[in-house]
């Protein structure tokens, strides 16, 4: 069945460059060697997206390293102010550029998911889990009070936060073209 069927395009001149079947300009997908019908261009992927084994293993084992470094260095972050939330996201994005050349600059979801995994496993490793663990036992006293249980709150909320803040700036390194 021909693309034009579905439109009322009988009289297109425009051809796709791989099957060379018509295509209306309403369905053509514009690619670097020319138009493609829709199904021609779903079929190539480019080589900055097809990340191997190798390279997903690699990332994800430096991404741990990164992981562990910051959850070791986080627990000693315990006063943000104002600065220290701009050093941290440019410290995310610093490990997200470094991540990204030993990626060999690869981009896409699975190599970005396999970052973010590796960030969280290095995470959970780290001393900042002990961290986190004991703000969520503050947290769920049964005798402490209301100072005790908002101060417990806010330290695990400033806590998560930077965490989510350095992952997401580490992990946006992934989606640039």
């Amino acid at each position: 069945m021909s693309i034009l069927a579905k439109h009322s395009h009988e009289d297109a001149r425009l051809r796709c460059q791989d099957c060379d079947e018509f295509i209306c300009p309403k369905c053509m997908i514009q690619c670097a060697v020319g138009s493609r019908c829709k199904k021609c261009a779903g079929r190539f992927s480019s080589h900055v997206v097809q990340a191997g084994p190798a390279v997903l293993i690699r990332t994800g084992l430096a991404a741990v390293v990164a992981g562990f470094a910051f959850g070791s260095a986080q627990i000693y972050m315990l006063g943000f102010s104002f600065y220290a939330w701009i050093v941290l996201a440019v410290v995310g994005f610093g490990v997200g550029r470094v991540l990204h050349r030993i990626a060999s600059y690869k981009i896409g979801v699975k190599i970005a998911g396999a970052v973010a995994a590796g960030l969280v496993v290095g995470l959970l490793l780290s001393p900042a889990r002990d961290l986190t663990i004991s703000y969520l036992a503050a947290l769920n006293q049964p005798g402490s009070g209301a100072e005790t249980g908002g101060a417990a709150t806010g330290l695990l909320t400033t806590h998560l936060a930077a965490m989510v803040i350095f992952i997401g700036c580490a992990v946006s390194a992934f989606f640039n073209k």
